[in-house]
């Protein structure tokens, strides 16, 4: 069986320390978790890159809310992007989506383009669209390689095994699929071992 990676999400330099001192895969960095998590600030991600070699995935995400943003919101987090970029961070998560719950393809393959060499990911923005397959095929054409998601718009992931399970299968090895949400280090293995998800996500996962 391939070993399960875990992927701490922290919201602070501090938290993103004790995560790496821990052995962790992966750290997704934000900040403002309160609101679902938001974009790091300089100083934050500054520090980040320059004392933990843990790989780190930088959220995106200019504010709490719903996934739908304006054109400024959009060059916001583009500019952002870049930032990371100039840092030299390894991955970016993104999510963006319009009223039709379908994915804002103009907005996702500009931040898939500023993102130049980073690997992008999608976050739980997926959770809110309404065909998760066609979904999951537009972000492999675009060239994303992973996809955060509870398998459901509202309810946490422990509850959703089927529905991840089916994600898992259909991505294949096209894109990982990244279950998140109500995952912890005592259920972690077992969500792993019902899906096939091989990375698993959590503010608790250590």
């Amino acid at each position: 069986m391939t070993q399960i990676k875990r992927e701490q999400c922290v919201e602070n330099y501090d938290e993103a320390l004790t995560a790496h001192l821990n052995k962790v895969d992966y750290i997704e960095l934000c900040d403002n978790l309160a609101v679902g998590g938001t974009t790091p600030s300089y100083g934050v991600l500054k520090q980040c890159k320059k004392m933990i070699a843990t790989p780190i995935t930088v959220l995106i995400r200019a504010r709490g809310g719903d996934f739908i943003y304006t054109d400024e919101e959009i060059e916001i987090m583009s500019d952002d992007i870049q930032i990371c970029s100039q840092l030299k961070y390894e991955s970016i998560r993104v999510g963006a989506i319009t009223k039709d719950h379908t994915l804002d393809e103009k907005a996702m393959t500009l931040w898939k383009e500023k993102a130049e060499s980073m690997a992008v990911s999608c976050h739980m923005a997926f959770d809110m669209l309404d065909n998760y397959e066609y979904a999951i095929d537009q972000l492999v054409a675009w060239g994303f390689d992973a996809i955060l998601t509870k398998g459901h718009p509202t309810q946490k992931a422990p509850k959703n095994m089927e529905s991840l399970k089916r994600l898992v299968a259909y991505a294949g090895d096209r894109i990982c699929i990244i279950p998140g949400a109500g995952i912890t280090k005592e259920n972690y293995q077992y969500i792993s071992e019902q899906t096939g998800a091989y990375r698993i996500h959590g503010t608790k996962i250590i």
